[in-house]
């Protein structure tokens, strides 16, 4: 009885210390993908790649949470994410493409 006890205990203190990981991880992220995309360009594209994946499966990119003044926004849909993230790395780009010719698509 004391085996199985002790079993218990010792799991639930691995997941629970798994579980604080994961939310350490993932509360420095945005901190860690600013700092990165300013000074470590390589490791900013591999943070990137292992939150998008090779998989089609939104489940892959977790909810997006942005903060602006005093208000805080959460994204869980695809097409929300897909604007959250557009609408980021086109705040950052210092790129003035007002006057260009795009190609045609067909």
């Amino acid at each position: 009885m004391d085996d199985w006890k002790s079993t218990n205990r010792m799991r639930n203190k691995v997941n629970n210390m798994k579980k604080y990981a994961r939310e350490a991880f993932y509360n420095g992220i945005e901190i860690s993908l600013a700092d990165y995309f300013a000074n470590d360009k390589r490791y900013f594209w591999k943070l990137v790649r292992f939150f998008v994946k090779d998989s089609n499966c939104s489940n892959n990119i977790p909810p997006l949470k942005i903060i602006e003044g005093n208000y805080e926004h959460s994204y869980f849909t695809d097409f929300e994410k897909a604007n959250c993230l557009n609408n980021y790395f086109t705040s950052i780009s210092t790129i003035n493409d007002d006057n260009a010719d795009l190609p045609l698509f067909e």
